[in-house]
């Protein structure tokens, strides 16, 4: 049996439990629970159920019948659970054209059967609806009179032809029985070619056919035919026909439409081409010969393949002939086009097969460039991958580098070196020249780690000014000392920052596989262990892991009961930063961010995070933050703010929780929210590892109703596929795209196509550190729905934002 989502609408809880109990054990997956109309009628439109098992009589003034009816279109199927069977409540149920009926009281095998017979009848309408839409899509473009009806002889259809023949529009032809609407006048004793096509016939319209019309007939030729879905059954018939008495001017009306589609031709501004069967160009408009760099003259008569980018022709070849094969269906197709400078443009076709003027088959070609779009989206492909800064390897092609190399240096017997890089007080560059100098930095020693390395060695920047280099294949430790050296001295020749010439230093953390290990994450540990040493040894030193290099360990020991403390003592707090709409007059959300008091000094999340993630104490403060959060939002709607939400981060050790989902469902219970009003935010990092594991959880949470946002993003390293798989209703673009965005022409394409991306996918998009107008603007214009940052406010105690949102005071903020 196949399993199907279905909501339960039952005023009875007992009965409702009952109903989800059964179905679960029939394999189906119960998506919503309800007892009133406008609860079914919320879910439906969110969970998009594909059956809804629905009580006649519900809570509240809404009963199912009126249900039924407002679901009516929206292609779930619909099957009434009723003890209600009196004349009237079944002629108004009927009247609703429900799928199924259920009388109560009913067993599992009736439930099985209606179930498995509406969702069967449900998919069959489905695939009639499909049928019928593209059977419609097709005869929009058949230059004959063509109308269409169901098993019933009722008119579903009828083409442009047929309207101005029969002098009717559609709308009014819908729903009319065929033979009203193509009154025929047969010869004597012809059979009616309208009722054998309903019977599974063909027939041709017998010579010497008149269609009656209001004082007057016209001789009309065609075809009436069954349309039959992949099993043969019929689904109603197909007439195909026209007004033979215009034949004498076929020529001159055929000459018009020639005319006047040269001119659409000529004019179109998209690049339009006439090719022949064998692919060759016949005619191409003005704007195909600007797209591809050539004058028209030097286009006509060469094949469509000599413009074309080598590994796109015979892709090309091949929808031609598929195009030539199915009459009527277009093929859509993205390629390369070669213009004559050798710049290559993408461009999106649209490849028609059409008769031309001789008589012979050929194409119709409508292509649109895209070059700007495949450019954004392949520098979004490659952020996945590379550092946006420095262009060297991100942490994601790092690991999996270093897994290869690990692998390889085991089966050789060779050495790989794992050199962990930091350069010594670049915070200093930061303070005194800007971070645009610091950049500036990163870029240069990027570019000579690019140049200056083997092919077979991988560069990596982690964040910050944190390198990792691989050296894999050496023979001795003596020659890792001399590679060593070099890249010290790489690191510490003097930069030409501007008009400065900057002196900067590196200390390298080394660990050695397998003298070390061979696992990649405990090679990192060890390279950046020994990094550590290397800088409280004066910085600008080479330091090799050894096990005794257990200093930071023993830190994060500390840091690890003092983070225990703090929860116990309540040391920790939150701040609240709003999430605006653009114009900055409605906050619809903020966000939850921690904050460390210790000693009556501040501390931030930074100093602390990173350890609670490695301990595993983020899940319990991960849990705190939760539930104070929604605590707070519950109070500052209680106060008013009715409407508000909040966002919550969740790191990747809190996701791979097993509990996470019935700690978010406990939080909301109490604090007494629905779960529309929670935001969680996770980043692109979170899905690189045990992403099985993740989906669930996601899977998981989306049935509280829990919103999800992917925090900042075009910094991580996921794939863009999962913005499509995971659905998240959010998508915030980090701060380090919109601080530079007015000044980086890449920073503000990445944005542009971020927002565009977001919005064709109907995901909505947080603009972080925002901070001044023209910023705003920018976002404004691009369609960004909401921003954050310090030009809508600073994060803040809840009294504060309290005070910030105009609502009453009170003991508990």
């Amino acid at each position: 049996m196949n399993r199907a989502r279905i909501l339960v609408v039952e005023d009875e809880a007992l009965t409702a439990l009952d109903l989800e109990s059964q179905l679960a054990e029939l394999g189906h997956e119960v998506c919503g629970v309800a007892d009133n109309g406008p609860e079914a009628l919320a879910l439906a439109r969110r969970e998009r159920p594909d059956l809804v098992l629905l009580d006649i009589r519900l809570k509240g003034s809404m009963d199912g019948i009126e249900v039924a009816r407002a679901l009516a279109g929206s292609g779930c199927a619909v099957v009434f659970l009723t003890a209600w069977n009196d004349e009237a409540t079944v002629a108004e149920a009927v009247a609703a054209d429900p799928t199924g009926w259920l009388a109560k009281p009913f067993d599992r095998r009736e439930l099985a059967a209606a179930v498995a017979v509406a969702l069967g009848r449900a998919r069959a309408e489905q695939r009639l609806a499909a049928s019928r839409r593209r059977f419609a899509a097709t005869l929009r473009c058949v230059a004959d009179a063509v109308v269409t009806c169901d098993e019933k002889g009722r008119v579903n259809f009828a083409n442009p032809a047929a309207e101005a023949l029969l002098g009717a529009e559609r709308a009014a032809l819908e729903g009319l029985p065929l033979v009203e609407v193509l009154p025929l006048a047969l010869p004597a004793a012809a059979p009616s070619p309208l009722e054998r096509a309903l019977r599974g016939e063909r027939a041709d319209l017998p010579h010497g056919t008149r269609l009656l019309r209001t004082g007057a007939s016209v001789p009309v030729e065609g075809t009436a035919a069954p349309i039959r879905d992949e099993a043969g059954t019929t689904l109603g018939a197909v007439v195909a026909f026209r007004d033979i008495s215009a034949r004498l001017s076929a020529e001159r009306t055929r000459s018009e439409g020639q005319a006047r589609f040269r001119r659409l031709f000529e004019d179109a501004p998209a690049g339009m081409a006439l090719l022949a069967a064998d692919g060759t160009l016949r005619e191409v408009n003005a704007a195909f010969a600007r797209l591809v760099g050539q004058a028209p003259e030097d286009l006509r008569g060469r094949p469509l393949s000599s413009l074309l980018h080598p590994e796109d022709a015979p892709r090309a070849a091949i929808r031609q002939r598929r195009t030539l094969a199915r009459r009527g269906q277009g093929e859509r197709l993205e390629l390369r086009f070669l213009r004559r400078d050798g710049e290559v443009v993408w461009v999106l076709a649209s490849l028609s097969a059409l008769e031309l003027e001789n008589g012979s088959g050929g194409f119709l070609l409508q292509a649109m460039d895209i070059t700007d779009r495949k450019r954004a989206e392949e520098h979004l492909e490659y952020l996945a991958h590379f550092d946006p800064l420095t262009g060297l390897a991100n942490r994601s092609q790092l690991t999996e580098r270093l897994r290869q190399m690990a692998a390889a240096a085991a089966r050789h017997g060779t050495l790989l070196a794992v050199v962990f890089a930091d350069l010594d007080n670049f915070k200093l560059v930061n303070d005194s020249l800007g971070h645009a100098a610091g950049d500036q930095l990163l870029r240069i020693l990027g570019e000579r780690l690019r140049s200056e390395l083997r092919a077979t060695d991988c560069a990596a920047r982690l964040g910050g000014d944190e390198f990792v280099i691989l050296l894999p294949d050496l023979t001795d430790e003596t020659a890792l000392q001399v590679v060593l050296e070099r890249l010290r001295t790489l690191f510490s020749r003097p930069v030409q920052v501007g008009e400065r010439e900057l002196s900067v230093s590196a200390s390298l953390g080394v660990s050695l596989c397998p003298t070390d290990g061979s696992d990649a994450e405990a090679l990192l540990r060890y390279a950046d262990a020994a990094l550590y040493e290397a800088k409280a040894q004066g910085r600008n030193r080479i330091q090799r892991y050894r096990p005794e290099l257990i200093q930071r360990t023993e830190e994060s020991l500390l840091l690890d009961a003092a983070l225990k403390e703090a929860l116990e003592r309540g040391e920790f707090h939150l701040h609240y930063q709003p999430i605006t709409d653009l114009e900055g007059t409605r906050i619809q959300c903020i966000e939850a961010l921690i904050r460390w008091r210790r000693d009556g000094r501040e501390i931030l999340p930074a100093a602390f995070i990173p350890a609670a993630e490695q301990t595993g104490q983020i899940v319990a403060i991960g849990r705190w933050v939760l539930c104070t959060a929604l605590r707070d939002l519950a109070e500052l709607r209680r106060r008013g703010a009715a409407e508000l939400a909040v966002s919550v981060n969740v790191s990747a050790r809190q996701f791979r929780d097993d509990d996470l989902p019935a700690t978010v469902a406990s939080a909301l219970a109490d604090a007494g929210l629905e779960p529309e009003c929670l935001r969680l935010e996770v980043t692109e990092q979170l899905f690189l590892d045990d992403s099985g594991h993740n989906l669930e959880t996601i899977e998981r949470l989306r049935a509280l109703g829990v919103g999800l946002v992917i925090d900042d993003f075009g910094v991580g390293f996921a794939s863009l596929g999962y913005l499509k798989l995971l659905g998240p209703r959010k998508v915030k673009i980090d701060r380090s795209f919109v601080r530079d965005l007015l000044a980086d022409g890449e920073d503000a394409a990445i944005v542009g196509a971020v927002i565009a991306l977001c919005k064709n996918l109907g995901i909505q998009v947080v603009a972080e550190g925002v901070e001044s107008e023209p910023q705003r603007r920018f976002l404004a214009e691009r369609g960004c729905d909401f921003a954050q940052g310090f030009l809508f406010g600073r994060p803040m105690p809840l009294a504060d934002l309290a005070a910030r949102l105009g609502l009453a005071s009170g003991d508990s903020l």
